[in-house]
């Protein structure tokens, strides 16, 4: 069975997400929804979507609906297992990183070798989330700091360049101020979010990187 799910926002899928062999999200298909869909489920095309939201287990897994605080929401904050998380998708072939490197000018390139291991064509979206190792209590756990698309041959390999955001080095503090990250950070590259602790299950998935901005 699989399961083409329709919506505009996250759903909670507890229930029997564990019970079929497959989950589609389609959000809001159009009028060529239907054979879009048709074209995934039948192996015509590839899929590459990765998800814009997290799909969290539970409300319960949240802070109350009243509270307007961050705490506790979104991937940035989310101290939770999530059923699907922010940046989270499947495709038909898989990837494997390798050679990742931060640049020296600032810190503001990574590069990483990007190889499609699978017996098709695919794309894959690389991902790069900075992860400080001493931030403070109200600082977020992780965020974005850059992303790409590539298409890879099935065998292909590729070196990836990923220019970081100008203010991916740098933390907002409790009074508005935007200040210079400081100490060992982590800085994730996969194709998703790495785990709580910062790391992959395996190569296949993704890279973390240690740097000392001290």
């Amino acid at each position: 069975m699989i399961v083409v799910l329709t919506g505009g926002s996250a759903l909670a899928l507890s229930r029997f997400a564990e019970r079929v062999a497959g989950l589609v999200a389609v959000w809001y298909p159009g009028a060529e929804g239907g054979r879009a869909v048709a074209d995934v489920l039948f192996g015509d095309v590839n899929p590459a979507g990765r998800l814009p939201v997290t799909f969290y287990r539970s409300t319960e897994d949240l802070p109350p609906f009243a509270d307007y605080a961050m705490r506790g929401r979104t991937y940035r904050y989310f101290d939770g297992q999530a059923q699907y998380g922010f940046g989270y998708g499947l495709s038909y072939t898989m990837f494997r990183y390798t050679g990742a490197a931060v640049g020296t000018d600032a810190f503001a390139t990574v590069t990483v070798d990007v190889e499609n291991t699978g017996g098709r064509a695919g794309d894959e979206v690389v991902q790069v989330y900075v992860m400080p190792r001493d931030a403070p209590a109200y600082a977020p756990h992780r965020w974005l700091a850059a992303f790409t698309r590539v298409a890879l041959a099935a065998g292909e390999r590729r070196t990836v360049r990923l220019p970081l955001a100008a203010n991916a080095l740098t933390l907002v503090d409790d009074i508005g101020a935007r200040k210079p990250l400081a100490g060992v950070v982590d800085v994730a590259i996969g194709g998703r979010q790495p785990d709580r602790a910062g790391h992959y299950a395996s190569d296949a998935q993704g890279v973390t990187l240690q740097i000392n901005l001290d």
